[in-house]
């Protein structure tokens, strides 16, 4: 995970990495950001639902790594392969729509 923020740093994005937040501090934070990202701890790895089902019912907009069990989030889901985070999220942010 540390090399994939690193890269959509360099890439000139801003990025916030929180971890062990909840209750009104993750609220705060999630209102705040733009877009979420989602990164796999492992590969491969089962798609963070928790995760990724709580910002989507708190309408917000999630780009994630592909994952094998992606299917029913597809259209929800902005998925994209590891080696073009960077360019997705940027899209993202510029408005592209990227669902079909």
């Amino acid at each position: 995970r540390e090399r994939i923020v690193k890269h959509l740093r360099d890439s000139g994005i801003d990025v916030v990495w929180e971890t062990c937040l909840y209750g009104e501090e993750l609220d705060k934070l999630v209102a705040r950001a733009k877009v979420h990202l989602n990164i796999h701890y492992t590969t491969p790895h089962p798609l963070e639902v928790v995760r990724i089902n709580y910002l989507l019912a708190n309408g917000q907009t999630v780009v994630s790594e592909w994952s094998n069990d992606a299917s029913s989030y597809v259209g929800k889901v902005v998925f994209t392969h590891e080696n073009r985070l960077a360019d997705t999220v940027k899209r993202v942010l510029a408005g592209v729509t990227l669902f079909k």
